[in-house]
């Protein structure tokens, strides 16, 4: 059962808002598979971060994937998706309660965002939004590990919605190409991805075969 928090009731009236005809639009941010398979119809998708947080993947899936969080040092960068109109929001809001809350395990929180394509010569604009953020009193969350390990479990790994390393391809991917310097914005997710890559191609390795002396013993064997 997921609790009913503060920022429940407040994206439930923000979501309202939003289905008025001149009412503001929802905003939702992605930091994981949202960033490339939001699910909904949305009027806006904007690039940017959310400052004072840092995505780690210690939520289980099966595998691995993303959660923030807090660290005053860091930003996760992703994206802000904008809902107007109510059939859009009712679509939105349903869809992200079945597959972020109820299957996924995750929270409505609410996050400071900053679009990346603010002027350069004016800070840019702080923007609230809502998020999922999965936290360590879920029934999924698996919680910190080695890179080492957190790579084989990615590349062992098959959910619902596919190959768990083609999620952190997906979220390595977004951060090279639509994030200025973003590899070495995020190098947590850079460095997962490069070893899941190394783990998959251990594992589908074949193993060596015997040497000829090897296979003569046990030819020989009664």
């Amino acid at each position: 059962m997921v609790e009913e928090s503060p920022e429940s009731v407040e994206v439930a009236e923000a979501a309202a808002a939003a289905a008025a005809a001149d009412g503001p639009p929802l905003r939702i941010f992605g930091y994981g598979s949202l960033i490339w398979r939001p699910g909904f119809p949305y009027s806006g998708r904007i690039v940017g971060f959310a400052p004072g947080f840092k995505r780690r993947f210690y939520q289980g899936s099966p595998g691995r994937v993303a959660t923030l969080l807090p660290d005053p040092e860091c930003c996760t960068w992703g994206v802000l998706y904008e809902v107007s109109g109510a059939e859009s929001v009712l679509a939105a809001m349903a869809h992200l309660s079945e597959r972020e809350a109820r299957l996924g395990g995750y929270r409505l929180r609410r996050v400071t965002f900053r679009p990346l394509s603010a002027p350069p010569t004016t800070p840019p604009p702080d923007i609230t939004a809502f998020t999922y953020v999965a936290e360590p009193d879920n029934w999924r969350y698996l919680g910190e590990a080695g890179l080492d390990r957190q790579a084989r479990q990615v590349a062992m790994a098959t959910g619902r919605a596919g190959a768990n390393a083609d999620y952190v391809r997906g979220v390595a991917r977004f951060m090279a190409c639509e994030v200025p310097d973003g590899p070495a914005q995020d190098r947590h997710v850079a460095e997962l991805a490069r070893l899941a890559d190394t783990a998959m191609v251990e594992l589908t390795r074949p193993s060596p075969m015997p040497a000829p002396s090897a296979l003569s013993s046990l030819a020989m064997a009664p």
